[in-house]
């Protein structure tokens, strides 16, 4: 599977706002203008591509749904992504 990837933002940043939930428009590449969700809850959770994403539920870093895809690195740093080939 080929997936095309865009770091959105950092989640420890996200966390350290103690706010429920930011909204972000970034110029994804060839996604152009596009919204990102990041969600403060029982765990962090993103809206993107019009999927809600979850990276860490049930251990699964990245979290992979519908062709959509976030995963977490070491740095906290947030990657929303979505399958271009199977």
């Amino acid at each position: 599977m080929i997936v095309n990837w865009y770091n959105v933002g950092n989640k420890a940043e996200f966390e350290a706002k103690n706010i429920p939930q930011e909204e972000k428009t970034l110029n994804l590449e060839d996604m152009g203008q596009t919204s990102i969700v990041f969600l403060a809850g029982v765990e962090f959770g993103i809206i993107f591509n019009g999927e809600m994403l979850i990276p860490y539920l049930n251990g699964r870093n990245p979290f992979y749904r519908n062709k959509t895809t976030s995963y977490i690195d070491e740095n906290q740093d947030v990657w929303v992504g979505y399958a271009v080939d199977m």
